[in-house]
């Protein structure tokens, strides 16, 4: 639901972007909430998705014809934190041995 009301104020293309970021989210989930830990490498490639994240959205916020408002970032980022605890969820029920 905040993903598709902050279309309202973001276009479509950043949208996508956030969307497909949502790798930082769903780590920082399963290291808090399942103390599960990452590699140096995995780190660093999510830093590195966040920094494009960072630039792209400041482009976007700073360009001639600006589409996309903070608040609809802000809405989108609500959207992919909420999705982050999906699929931690689901791993830990597969761990379990639930179906």
């Amino acid at each position: 639901y905040l993903s598709t009301v902050g279309l309202n104020y973001i276009n479509y293309p950043t949208k996508v972007v956030f969307r497909s970021c949502k790798l930082i989210p769903t780590m920082a989930v399963a290291y808090f909430a399942y103390n599960e830990r990452f590699s140096l490498v995995q780190n660093v490639s999510a830093i590195a998705v966040v920094s494009g994240l960072i630039f792209f959205g400041y482009a976007d916020m700073t360009a001639d014809t600006t589409v996309s408002t903070p608040f609809g970032m802000s809405l989108q980022a609500a959207s992919v934190v909420c999705d982050a605890f999906l699929p931690n969820l689901q791993s830990a029920l597969f761990k379990r041995g639930a179906s």
